[in-house]
């Protein structure tokens, strides 16, 4: 009922969404005064916030979202900009698409949407948590150019000699996996100055991965992604990983294959300490 306050706070998640030029998506809703925003809602019972939020923002703009980043968590006591009288604790993220920007497709919660850079965005009448949420975002350093920006190193076809599969019988036979794996940069590539130093050397990263793959045998692809992920990120210096690895297994079906994206910004640890915080 409006006017009424809620009777403990209510944990909610959004996020500000770059696309590929780093500019961010802004909503207007009549939620909050017909003011300017971020998509974004409640986190549902058993959720971590990470899987409330690509939730919420599929369902409010059909978006898929990568690299999601921790930013803050806000203190937001009975906002006067709010349609109805509540407490809400707003975790607060950065993510990204890679989608078009066509692709947005709004539910009935907001009126319009706008991709602008993080100054245009300023430029709007916005709520004040989102103002307060651009302001430490750009603080720390989320919505700089070389943050926004996607410069990549792809290793594609990478063959992975192994020892793989739940029979044993299975995995005492070497077998060649096949993989894609997907690097990006931090710094961006125009700040490399052609200084080998400065980048990821892919022949070093795929000599390591097919050491790593032949030394240990698994179960499942699922781990062997997995590990070669974090390989990435730990001694690589990569900033955030994507790993593709497919397998020639069943009959009638050309391959299997797991796919996964790791970054330096969304440890599963980092998770479970968002998830206490935003939940008491």
């Amino acid at each position: 009922m409006a006017g009424t306050p809620t009777s403990h706070p209510i944990a909610t998640v959004g996020a500000l969404i770059a696309n590929r030029r780093g500019e961010l998506l802004m909503i207007r809703t009549h939620k909050w005064s017909d003011l300017w925003g971020i998509p974004g809602g409640k986190i549902k019972g058993g959720e971590t916030c990470e899987a409330a939020l690509r939730r919420e923002i599929m369902e409010e703009t059909s978006l898929r979202l990568e690299d999601i980043r921790f930013v803050m968590i806000q203190d937001c006591i009975e906002p006067a900009e709010f349609e109805t009288s509540a407490h809400f604790l707003l975790v607060n993220y950065v993510a990204r698409t890679s989608e078009d920007t066509a692709t947005v497709i709004l539910n009935d919660e907001a009126e319009e949407f706008r991709w602008l850079t993080p100054e245009g965005a300023m430029g709007l009448p916005l709520n004040q948590p989102t103002r307060a949420l651009i302001n430490e975002a750009t603080r720390l350093g989320f919505l700089s150019p070389a943050r926004t920006r996607r410069d990549e190193i792809r290793l594609i076809g990478l063959d992975l000699p192994a020892h793989i599969g739940v029979p044993d019988e299975e995995r005492a036979l070497a077998q060649n996996l096949h993989a894609d794996v997907i690097l990006e940069l931090m710094p961006g590539c125009e700040e490399l100055k052609d200084d080998l130093a400065r980048t990821i050397d892919y022949a070093a990263v795929a000599q390591r991965f097919r050491q790593l793959a032949s030394a240990t045998p698994r179960r499942l692809i699922e781990t062997l992604a997995a590990d070669i992920a974090e390989c990435a990120l730990r001694e690589f210096g990569a900033i955030c990983v994507t790993v593709e690895i497919r397998k020639r297994i069943l009959p009638g079906v050309d391959h299997v294959a797991v796919r996964l994206t790791r970054s330096v910004w969304n440890s599963s640890a980092n998770q479970e300490k968002l998830v206490v915080a935003a939940n008491g």
